[in-house]
């Protein structure tokens, strides 16, 4: 898997957890303090990740926040990720991955308890308690040289954002929560707030570099998808973010390739009361999703799931369940989704406020002007779908405004067992026989 290079390839040291630059100056025994400790929670966080992921397989714990407008990207990569295990335990045994991991996090304990009980007799330790350093001198004293590959970084990290998530009575994510980061980890807020923001700008950089790996390297129209990179943007707080129904379109083609499961869950509302949830399921092929009925034999599936919501506007009685999915079912899956992403925000934050609506037309107009008018009429095929998608968005209620149909409120990997366990009221299409039914979720159910 070739677009996996970002991540399967490559590797990162302690430093990148933090956001000091070689030349920023260390200069309080507080600080370093602080600085050492953070390393051995990262290390041991990535200990967690590698048993969460790899044994576990709670692919949910690896959602992070990032704060933009991108978790779909997030969602592909740890998927795809998850179907690299076999390729990644063979070029890296995890063993010994644990045992450098577990020597780099005792070294780093036996400094920190010679600094609280003040036994540093070595020169360069002295060094290290009393004088002003640069990050890059300080880190040389440090001597823990441990590397970890990119694929880790990521989920460390990625569990790292996830655990501190800020969650609203929806499950949508809000923001970090900061009062809890501090807390537990003994910080200071303007430290927390550094690291968090430093962790987000690499999970972001990381997440545009997989994408545009995928375009090039994956069997997918490059005509259509080459200019994607005219779209790269550095939003308000220095993240690197695309548009998200672009994105959305090339994560849709290539999974059609790839014979993945989809699942998408319906929260029902009634004047913003909750009242239930619906499952369908679904798996790609080359002509695109079809409807699967709910088995048994894929709850431990690798799935992508998006999670959105329904909302009646009426009192009184609202249609049923069966009623509901015959209606959502007049809909090809992929317009369900794509019509979500054009009607959605193209990015995030106030910076890029001009391209929010339609980026797609102005950074048209500018390739017109250049020697890339050769994909004039991909280009203008392009705009046309998102156009179209936009227009049946308003139409059929798939958007924030009006969302009588579906609109879809995040994307990530987890496994269908995990909805199983999150959602008490999950309605699951069924075939009985000949039949076709749907019923709440009760283990005995197959």
């Amino acid at each position: 898997m070739k677009y996996m290079a970002c991540l399967l390839s490559g590797e990162n040291s302690l430093e990148d957890f933090l956001h000091y630059s070689k030349k920023s100056l260390i200069n309080s025994y507080s600080l370093k303090y602080e600085i050492i400790k953070n390393f051995k929670f990262f290390l041991e966080l990535s200990r967690t990740s590698i048993v969460e992921f790899f044994y576990n397989d709670r692919y949910e714990l690896f959602d992070g926040q990032v704060s933009e407008n991108l978790c779909q990207i997030r969602g592909y990569m740890t998927l795809m990720l998850s179907y690299c295990k076999k390729e990644i335990m063979k070029c890296y045994p995890l063993k010994l991955l644990d045992e450098n991991i577990s020597n780099a996090i005792q070294s780093l304990e036996e400094l920190l308890d010679a600094l609280d009980q003040n036994k540093i007799k070595n020169r360069d330790f002295t060094i290290l308690k009393t004088s002003t350093l640069s990050f890059e001198e300080f880190m040389s004293l440090l001597k823990i040289e441990i590397k970890l590959p990119n694929w880790l970084y990521y989920l460390a990290v990625s569990y790292f954002l996830q655990t501190y998530n800020l969650k609203n009575e929806e499950g949508v994510s809000l923001a970090i929560d900061y009062k809890r980061l501090c807390q537990e980890l003994c910080l200071s807020k303007n430290f927390a707030r550094s690291v968090i923001h430093n962790l987000q700008k690499k999970i972001s950089e990381l997440s545009t570099n997989f994408i545009m790996q995928l375009i090039l390297t994956a069997d997918i129209c490059k005509k259509k998808y080459y200019y994607l990179s005219h779209f790269i943007k550095i939003d308000d707080d220095g993240r690197t973010v695309l548009p998200c129904y672009a994105v959305m379109d090339a994560i849709l083609t290539d999974a059609n390739k790839k014979n993945i499961y989809l699942a998408i869950v319906i929260k029902r509302y009634q004047m913003n009361q909750y009242k239930d949830s619906i499952l369908m399921t679904y798996k790609s092929s080359k002509k695109g999703f079809y409807s699967i009925y709910f088995r048994e034999d894929i709850v431990n599936e690798n799935t992508l799931i998006i999670e959105g919501k329904v909302n009646y506007e009426c009192v009184g009685k609202i249609e049923s369940v069966n009623a509901y999915i015959q209606r959502f079912n007049r809909f090809d899956v992929s317009t369900v989704i794509m019509s979500n992403m054009a009607k959605h925000p193209q990015y995030s934050g106030v910076k890029l406020i001009p391209y929010k609506e339609n980026p797609y037309i102005k950074i048209y107009q500018n390739m017109l002007l250049s020697d890339h008018a050769i994909y004039k009429k991909e280009i203008e095929l392009f705009i046309n779908e998102f156009n179209s998608d936009k227009w049946i968005a308003i139409k059929e209620g798939f958007w924030k405004e009006n969302h009588k149909t579906f609109l879809a409120m995040h994307i990530y990997c987890a496994t269908i067992q995990h909805l199983l366990g999150k959602f008490n009221d999950l309605y699951v299409p069924l075939l009985v026989g000949n039949a076709e039914m749907t019923k709440k979720y009760e283990k005995h159910i197959s």
